[in-house]
C-alpha cells in the first residue's frame, strides 16, 4: 500500500527528475550549433555486430592505419589480464573477421600470436545463439591452437552463452581451463574511452569518440551529453529520492511488458482494417523478451506468418516470415545474405531501435503508438516483398 508520505516523495522525485531534464534540454538548445551534439559518423555507416566486429579488428591490429602500433592491443589485452599474451616476443600476426571454419561456423574476430596463441570473440549484441555454436568453436580453436587460445562471448550484459549453444560442463571445463571469457559490453566501452585517451592522432581520437558515443546510447540509453550523470546527482540530493529511485528501478521489467501488451493492441487496431490478424505471444522462447505474429488467411493457407520479437534482455528487435510448416514453399527473400534460422525463412534485425533496454526514446515511441505504425509499415512492407 502507498503512503500518502510515499506518494509525495514520488511526486517531488518525478518532478525534480523532471525538471532537472528540462534544464539539460535547454542547455544542449543553447550549445548544439556549437557542438553538434547528435552528429554521429555511425549515422551514416550501416552498425550492427559485423561493423562492431569490423571497428574492433581494425583498432586491434598494429598494422592498420590508425598509426598507433600496438597500442589499443596492449589496452585490450592488459583488460584481459592475459599475461601470456602480452610476452615482447609475442605479435599479432594476423586480425580477421568472420573467419571460416569447420560446417561453415564464423568466428566473428580471431586475433592470432606468433607464439600460437589465440584470442576469438564472438559478438553477441543482437544475434540468438546457435545451436552448439560455441561448443564447435571452443573445438576448432582447441584442435587449431593445442588448447592455446581465448574464447570471449561478447554480450550486453555479459551473460553466459545458452545451454543449446554449449552445456554448462563443457563451458565449465573451459573455465577452469582458462580458455573462456564472459565479456559484457560496457567493458568494451571502457576500453574504446582508454583507446581514446591513448591515441595521439586527432583524426583517429575524433572516430574513437563517436564510436564510444554510439556503444554508449546502444548499451545504456545514454545520449552524449552524459544525463544519467545529471539525474544521478539530483537522486542523491535526499534519501527518499534514493528510496523512489530504486522503487522504479524494481518496476522496470514489469514496466515494459506492460508498454509491449500496449503495444500490441496498439498494432492490432491498426492490422485490423487490413484483414490482418495479430497474436500476443509474450516471451515465448528463452531467447526472447516479447514476441508478436501476424497472419491471415492466405499467409496461413500458404504456410507463413510474419513476426516481430524483442530480442532477450531488449537489446534488439527483429522482424520476419516465420514458416508454419516443412511443406511451406520457398517466398522471395529481402536479402539473399541472410541464411535461414530455425524455421525463420527470411527476417532481418531492424538495426533502427537495437537499444530497447535502456533506451528512453525507444520506450516513448511505443506510448505514443509511433512504434506501431513503423512496425506495421515494416510488417506490410515485408507481405509485398516476399509475396505471401
Amino acid at each position: 500500500m502507498i503512503t500518502s508520505d510515499l506518494s509525495m516523495a514520488i511526486e517531488r522525485y518525478f518532478t525534480s527528475i523532471q525538471s532537472a531534464l528540462q534544464s539539460s534540454r535547454e542547455v544542449r538548445k543553447a550549445y548544439d550549433p556549437a557542438i553538434a551534439f547528435d552528429f554521429s559518423v555511425f549515422d551514416f555507416i550501416p552498425t550492427g555486430e559485423n561493423k562492431i566486429s569490423e571497428v574492433l579488428a581494425f583498432f586491434l591490429n598494429p598494422s592498420e592505419s590508425h598509426a598507433q602500433s600496438d597500442t589499443f592491443l596492449r589496452i585490450f589485452l592488459n583488460s584481459l589480464e592475459q599475461q601470456r599474451a602480452q610476452k615482447p616476443h609475442d605479435h599479432v600476426i594476423r586480425v580477421t573477421c568472420e573467419k571460416v571454419i569447420e560446417n561453415n561456423r564464423r568466428i566473428d574476430l580471431l586475433i592470432e600470436f606468433n607464439s600460437g596463441y589465440a584470442i576469438a570473440i564472438e559478438n553477441k549484441l543482437l544475434a540468438a545463439d546457435q545451436l552448439e555454436q560455441i561448443a564447435d568453436y571452443s573445438e576448432h580453436l582447441g584442435r587449431a591452437y593445442n588448447n592455446n587460445f581465448l574464447l570471449i562471448y561478447l554480450s550486453p550484459q555479459g551473460a553466459d552463452p545458452s545451454v543449446e549453444s554449449i552445456s554448462e560442463i563443457q563451458l565449465n571445463a573451459l573455465r577452469s581451463q582458462g580458455t573462456f571469457l564472459a565479456m559484457s559490453y560496457m567493458q568494451i566501452i571502457e576500453i574504446v574511452e582508454q583507446w581514446k585517451n591513448a591515441c595521439q592522432a586527432e583524426r583517429v581520437r575524433w572516430f574513437l569518440a563517436d564510436f564510444h558515443q554510439y556503444l554508449r546510447h546502444t548499451i545504456t540509453g545514454e545520449g552524449p551529453m552524459g544525463e544519467t550523470g545529471l539525474l544521478i546527482e539530483r537522486i542523491l540530493r535526499d534519501a527518499d529520492s534514493v528510496e523512489v529511485a530504486f522503487n522504479t528501478i524494481v518496476v522496470g521489467d514489469k514496466l515494459k511488458n506492460t508498454l509491449c501488451k500496449e503495444l500490441s493492441k496498439q498494432l492490432a487496431h491498426l492490422c485490423s482494417n487490413h484483414d490482418i490478424e495479430v497474436k500476443d505471444l509474450g516471451a515465448s522462447e528463452s531467447n526472447v523478451s516479447y514476441e508478436i505474429t501476424f497472419s491471415n488467411n492466405e499467409w496461413t493457407r500458404n504456410g507463413y506468418c510474419i513476426f516481430f520479437t524483442i530480442d532477450k534482455g531488449f537489446s534488439g528487435c527483429s522482424i520476419g516470415v516465420r514458416c508454419l510448416s516443412d511443406q511451406a514453399p520457398k517466398c522471395k527473400k529481402l536479402d539473399p545474405n541472410i541464411a535461414p534460422y530455425k524455421q525463420w525463412y527470411n527476417w532481418k534485425c531492424l538495426t533502427r531501435y537495437e537499444s530497447w533496454g535502456n533506451d528512453p526514446a525507444t520506450w516513448k515511441m511505443v506510448k505514443n503508438g509511433e512504434m506501431a505504425e513503423y512496425i506495421f509499415s515494416e510488417v506490410v512492407n515485408y507481405s509485398q516483398s516476399v509475396k505471401l
